[in-house]
């Protein structure tokens, strides 16, 4: 799947079908598509469509058209990496019970905040390391910042207007002209 995006973004081109060995789960998963580039800002795109490859297909094309894309040399597998992170479970919880079960791990979970007109925000696992963030606390920072203005505005809770998931992702990553797998979340989701 990573070589094929890697070729997509290189061509200007769609993905045809991917391999079915990495799971997709429709209503729950989602991904996101992170290129690197020593020198360049990262580009991160992240969303969902009605299936992998039509999600694939969406995030790439919203990759290209990123400022800088042409910056990067994606053919060249030894200058840009290319990181995919996909969502495949998530269980809805509350604000108190991450705080007082600890069922938050950065690096390991990750969390979906969506609002009451249900448009969400999410945190991967992997933002934890780029993010530097070490703590739930700082991750509900990270995500309210929008939402905060417009609840501040109301003076409502911006906790009591959200609904909160944990999540659980797999994500892989290239290195050379291989695809090293990072993770699979250790979160155990009902």
């Amino acid at each position: 799947l990573l070589m094929n995006i890697s070729e997509s973004l290189a061509s200007r081109k769609n993905i045809s079908p991917y391999p079915n060995n990495i799971p997709f789960v429709q209503n729950v998963s989602y991904m996101s598509l992170t290129i690197y580039q020593a020198g360049q800002v990262p580009i991160k795109t992240i969303g969902i469509q009605q299936d992998m490859v039509s999600t694939v297909n969406y995030l790439t094309s919203l990759a290209r058209q990123a400022e800088g894309f042409d910056r990067f040399e994606i053919a060249n597998s030894e200058k840009s990496r290319i990181l995919i992170e996909i969502v495949i479970a998530q269980e809805e919880t509350s604000f108190e019970d991450i705080r007082v079960n600890g069922s938050f791990t950065p690096g390991i979970t990750g969390v979906r905040i969506v609002n009451e007109v249900g448009v969400a925000r999410n945190y991967l696992p992997t933002c934890s390391a780029y993010k530097n963030h070490d703590s739930f606390s700082d991750v509900v920072t990270y995500l309210s910042d929008d939402y905060a203005k417009q609840y501040a505005e109301k003076n409502v809770s911006f906790e009591r207007k959200t609904r909160v998931y944990l999540t659980r992702s797999i994500s892989y990553i290239t290195s050379g002209e291989e695809a090293v797998r990072l993770n699979e979340s250790l979160l155990a989701l009902s």
